[in-house]
């Protein structure tokens, strides 16, 4: 056997233990969804593709081990999407910044250990976040990461939805060294729910929908030399009563504090 059909397992709620073969190359799409009970997965050296939504609900799942030959557009989109009890992520493949999957991290609530084991690998994983391997670009920050977060000061850029779905995120603060936060159509911080105060030291720019809908945020302390803030970039922060605007600000776009509560600028 090479390949696991999609939807092979689909629904099969009283699989607990599974080990596929030394053949097997691929795992199609839904192949595993919705197998509640699985407990247990041991997937072979021989595996190049896991397709979407392969393990999409098993909420059984506490670990899972990625064999080092798993490519690096081989995992699909929503692999274990609702695998709400994954604590444990071993990565013997090679990941880097850009083909960093959201399959492996995306609704998984728990996971909070990863294990980047291979060399080649350009990113590394410290308390909650991934890094690029050199420190200075922060790439993804887990959506199980809670409380407060102080970027270090060897970050000098952070990637676009790097704190996509971080809901339990409450405050951040990032260092003077951050001057650039690379942003795409959604929210940098796109359904950070919980967040509540945000400190922005060095940045220059502030991008826009970077805290679009951000509906906790009550404070944002703004560096002496910010210049510009975007379309969008605190709409609907319904509760963002007060801000201190520097002098130094040239640029304010439209829509900025739409849907805000603010008395006092």
């Amino acid at each position: 056997v090479t390949n696991v059909a999609s939807n092979a397992f689909n629904g099969c709620k009283s699989l607990k233990d599974a080990v596929l073969g030394s053949s097997v190359t691929t795992i199609g799409g839904e192949a595993f969804y919705d197998c509640s009970g699985l407990s247990s997965i041991q997937l072979p050296d021989s595996l190049t593709e896991i397709w979407p939504n392969a393990f999409g609900n098993c909420i059984g799942l506490k670990s899972i081990t990625i064999p080092k030959n798993v490519t690096s557009t081989g995992v699909g989109g929503d692999a274990f999407k609702g695998c709400t009890h994954l604590e444990t992520l071993v990565l013997n493949n090679v990941v880097t910044e850009d083909n960093l999957p959201t399959a492996y991290i995306d609704g998984c609530l728990a996971l909070t250990k990863i294990e980047i084991k291979n060399d080649e690998s350009t990113v590394k994983y410290e308390d909650g976040i991934f890094y690029s391997k050199d420190g200075e670009t922060l790439v993804r920050c887990l959506p199980s990461k809670t409380g407060n977060l102080k970027v270090p000061n060897t970050v000098k850029t952070i990637k676009e939805n790097a704190f996509n779905q971080c809901s339990a995120l409450e405050e951040l603060t990032l260092p003077e060294t951050i001057e650039t936060i690379k942003t795409g159509l959604v929210s940098i911080l796109a359904n950070c729910s919980s967040l509540r105060y945000i400190e922005l030291k060095g940045v220059k720019k502030v991008p826009n929908f970077a805290f679009d809908g951000c509906h906790s945020l009550t404070t944002v302390n703004f560096p002496v030399n910010l210049i510009q803030l975007g379309d969008c970039a605190f709409r609907d922060c319904s509760f963002l009563q007060d801000v201190k605007l520097p002098n130094n600000l040239r640029i304010m776009g439209t829509n900025c504090f739409k849907g805000t509560a603010i008395k006092t600028i």
